[in-house]
């Protein structure tokens, strides 16, 4: 069987449902830890894009909210609640006052493993049904249906205060 005929065999609509479903089973448990510690969705959204973007890196929260495909209102609320926090610090954009600059915290640097190693827990029966090689197989799969723009990084040599 070739793999063109093999792909003919799954419809869309079956796929589909199997990813909403598998998605669903993540979800309850996802939520649930997320709301341990104090933070929405787009909150953790937001907080593991910085970190995952690298120590230093600060861009303005419409790169973040284009890149989630989030409302900037939405960011920006999002923000203002964890730079409450000091989970991230914000700031204004020299030359344009209207763009707010955003940088992780080392606090929410410390968060965001944290939250990492209690959804690793929670989802722990998930991950058990699969190798570690189909594990990997999956992640590379499903990055190829999620959005995946590499920011432009700024670096700076100081941290947004």
């Amino acid at each position: 069987m070739t793999t063109q005929s093999r792909s003919a065999d799954i419809r869309p609509a079956v796929l589909g449902r199997l990813l909403a479903l598998g998605g669903r089973r993540i979800e309850a448990p996802l939520s649930r830890v997320l709301r341990d510690h104090g933070l929405t969705p787009n909150a953790w959204w937001l907080l593991t894009e910085l970190h995952d973007a690298g120590a230093g890196t600060v861009l303005p929260l419409g790169h973040w909210a284009r890149r989630g495909g989030l409302p900037a209102s939405s960011v920006t609320v999002v923000a203002d609640l964890l730079s409450q926090r000091e989970l991230l610090h914000c700031r204004r954009e020299h030359g344009n006052r209207r763009v707010v600059l955003a940088e992780i915290s080392e606090a929410g640097r410390d968060l965001v493993g944290k939250v990492r190693d209690d959804l690793d827990t929670a989802t722990a029966d998930v991950h058990a049904l699969f190798t570690t090689e189909e594990l990997h197989t999956l992640t590379t799969l499903l990055t190829r249906i999620a959005p995946n723009d590499t920011p432009t990084q700024c670096r700076v040599r100081q941290g947004v205060r």
